[in-house]
Parts: structure tokens; C-alpha cells; sequence
């Protein structure tokens, strides 16, 4: 369960030192990336999106296995909606984008909120899998299957100041929608309306067009999710949780650092944010007919983006040299030390 601290802005910056930097690189195991990374702390939001109530431990917290996925949980009632909704105390949630709008049962509020529960029953029902037949997602957009104008809606995650790097898996198990995720430091007003300092986590994500899906034959795009993820220097993976359960299973496509696909794996960018809380934008998406459509590959969907599970994660940037932000409760020998000895924790 994620727990609110309270931040107090560094007076100054503890950096490691060259030389530690270069023995971390040259004892790494990790192919070269984009960006290299150290985590030594644990995720700052959690979080699974979805209709049902799961209680699942994050496979991507170094420091405790026993820390569970927060739960957004959608109930398509005006109750329902104002759980989901930002709340300061909590540090999280849904921007309001249109207040006072009562559609949809007032989920309207955020947007072109899918106020279908959308519970499905493609996997198994057993966990982790069951965590990708649910989801919360935005549609019936005025101009779908283009990017502009922008449309969709906003999670916001409050966070200390500094560097992440994000986990998340993004789509439909029953239909083949279209995802486009961007994440920015603060920001504020409509949707799509970011400033210069964001990162494209998913650019284009069309379920159509990928004919790998297990969840149903009659459209081979449906369960084919967006992931997003990476590999630490130490050669760790910070994934969402891959699947355990007999029968169809969720099938993943990787995206990069620059938000394309990726053939070696996910490669999530880092965020650097000064802001103190993270606007996720949650976008329509290009979508076409193609292999993988809807009817046996006879029709797209141009609903999306479905978010499934998002995970904020604290990075130390080993290519600037990284910036460790004060008050610290790690040592320049508590880092090494970690960096040579940590090994990801074990149910």
C-alpha cells in the first residue's frame, strides 16, 4: 500500500562520484540502454485499475515483497466516481476536466470516461492474470483515430521531486482498442495541454494491428497489451506481472524509451519531476482495421487508452552522473554496497 510522506524540498544534492559510476557500469550485466539506472527505494504509486477488487503484491519493490498494488477500483455510481477522483490526502487520482458534468453518471467529469465496469473473463481467474481482465479506460471520442485533437483523461500522481522510471501495461483483453500514454512533470489544465517537460511512454498502440492475441479467435489483437518497463544496471526487471495461469494469456508488446516498440524489451524513459506530482495523459489513439481487428480482422476500435496498472518507480541516473536528493537515507557506501549485493526479493 503506497504511504504519504511528507517532502521537504533538498537544500542540496549529494552526487556519486565518477569513478563509483564507472565500476557500476563496468560490473553491469545489462545490455547498453538508453538510460541506465539504479532503484534502491520503492515505488511511489502502485496501482491496479479495474472493476474487481484484487489484492496482489508488486513484483517491483527492492526493499519489501509484501507491498500490495493500490486498488482503483471502478463503481459505475456518483460514489464510485468520487473515490476515483484526485484527492490531496490521498496523492492520487482522476482530474476533474469537466466540472459539474453529470453524464455518464458523473463520470463524465474526467472526460470521456468509459463508465462500463469492464470486467472480462479472458484469463484465468487467479492472480496475476486476472489483473488483465479489467481495466479503466476512456472512449466515444467527437474525432477518434487521429491524435489531434487531443481527448481522453488524466490520473495524477503526487511524488517527491526527482528522477523515475514507470511500469505499466495498457489495453483490452475483449476488444482491440488503442492506447497513447504521456506522462509530465506537473502541468496543469486540458487534456493533452503539457509542457515541455514530458515523456511519450506508449505513442501509438493500435490492438488491431497485432495478430498474436490469445483472449479470442475472432480478433487476434484482443489481449495484446502495451507494456511498458526496465531493466536496471544490475540487470533487474521492473515489469508488470507476467502471467502464471493455464490457458490464454496475456500477450505483451514492448515500447522504448522514445515511446515505439521496442524488439529488445521494455525501456521506459526517466521523467525528472520539480513539480512535485505527475500528470499521466490517457489518449486516444491512430487506429485502423488490420489483422488483428475486431469481426476476424474486419473491423478496429478506436476506444482507449485502458489503463490496467501504472507503477511510479525512483531511479538513480548513472549516465549524468545521478543526483541522490537530500534528506537522504543512503550513504555513498549504502549505494555500492546495494549495488553489488541486492538481489530482487522472493516470495
Amino acid at each position: 500500500m503506497r504511504s504519504m510522506i511528507v517532502w521537504h524540498r533538498p537544500s542540496r544534492a549529494l552526487r556519486l562520484p565518477s569513478i563509483l559510476v564507472a565500476v557500476l557500469l563496468f560490473f553491469s550485466t545489462k545490455p547498453a540502454s538508453a538510460v541506465d539506472t539504479i532503484v534502491v527505494d520503492s515505488p511511489v504509486f502502485s496501482g491496479i485499475f479495474g472493476s474487481r477488487i484484487l489484492n496482489y503484491n508488486t513484483p517491483n519493490d527492492v526493499n519489501n515483497i509484501n507491498n500490495p498494488y493500490d486498488m482503483i477500483h471502478h463503481v459505475n455510481s456518483p460514489a464510485g466516481y468520487d473515490a476515483i477522483q484526485y484527492d490531496a490526502g490521498r496523492g492520487y487520482g482522476f482530474e476533474v476536466l469537466s466540472p459539474g458534468n453529470g453524464g455518464r453518471n458523473t463520470s463524465a467529469r474526467f472526460g470521456p470516461f468509459d463508465d462500463s465496469p469492464n470486467g472480462r473473463n479472458r484469463f484465468a481467474d487467479s492472480l496475476p492474470d486476472e489483473i488483465y481482465d479489467s481495466f479503466i479506460g476512456f472512449k466515444s471520442y467527437s474525432t477518434p483515430r487521429v491524435h489531434d485533437p487531443p481527448e481522453g483523461g488524466i490520473f495524477r500522481i503526487d511524488v517527491p521531486n526527482g528522477l523515475y522510471r514507470f511500469v505499466g501495461a495498457f489495453g483490452d483483453s475483449d476488444n482491440p482498442h488503442g492506447h497513447r500514454v504521456i506522462v509530465e512533470d506537473g502541468g496543469a489544465g486540458a487534456i493533452g495541454a503539457f509542457g515541455p517537460n514530458h515523456q511519450i511512454l506508449v505513442g501509438n498502440h493500435d490492438q488491431s494491428q497485432f495478430n498474436i492475441g490469445q483472449a479470442r479467435g475472432d480478433c487476434l489483437g484482443c489481449g495484446v497489451f502495451a507494456r511498458v518497463g526496465f531493466t536496471d544496471i544490475l540487470a533487474t526487471d521492473f515489469f508488470p506481472p507476467l502471467p502464471q495461469g493455464a490457458g490464454a494469456t496475456p500477450v505483451f508488446v514492448d515500447y522504448g524509451a522514445d515511446g515505439e516498440i521496442s524488439a529488445t524489451g521494455p525501456d521506459s524513459p526517466i521523467l525528472e519531476v520539480t513539480q512535485g506530482y505527475i500528470r499521466v495523459h490517457l489518449l486516444k489513439a491512430i487506429t485502423a482495421v488490420g489483422p488483428g481487428g475486431k469481426s476476424n480482422a474486419t473491423q478496429d476500435d478506436p476506444n482507449g487508452t485502458d489503463i490496467v496498472l501504472f507503477e511510479v518507480i525512483p531511479v538513480i541516473d548513472l549516465t549524468e552522473p545521478p543526483v541522490i536528493p537530500e534528506p537522504a537515507t543512503l550513504s555513498l557506501l549504502a549505494v555500492t554496497s546495494l549495488a553489488f549485493i541486492r538481489r530482487r526479493p522472493t516470495n
